[in-house]
């Protein structure tokens, strides 16, 4: 009997190629998993300070912002001082509103 030879894939062939892209995939979904966690991130810190920033408005809008504060501002040998009040918001907000 003659055999005739068939072309095709081989086993191993096939596991090396299943193993290849199972490698990309796991690789693909570590660097999804942190870009949405990168994104999620910077939407909270975007809603912190935007909310930083109401308070900042509804502060000057709503509430006495004249003060006994001052500020120097300097520019080269020329200094200037401002009058007016400093409103803090949080640890990490301090906000100064001049005299009008």
């Amino acid at each position: 009997m003659i055999l005739k030879k068939i072309s095709g894939i081989t086993l191993v062939e096939n596991i090396v190629a299943i193993s290849i892209l199972s490698i990309l995939v796991v690789a693909f979904s570590f660097v999804f998993n942190n870009s949405i966690k990168n994104i999620s991130s910077a939407g909270e810190e975007v809603n912190y300070y935007y909310q930083l920033q109401k308070e900042i408005e509804e502060t000057i809008a709503y509430e006495k912002t004249e003060g006994t504060d001052s500020m120097e501002i300097f520019f080269d040998e020329y200094k200037i001082q401002v009058n007016g009040k400093y409103i803090i918001l949080d640890e990490n907000m301090e906000i100064f509103t001049p005299n009008k």
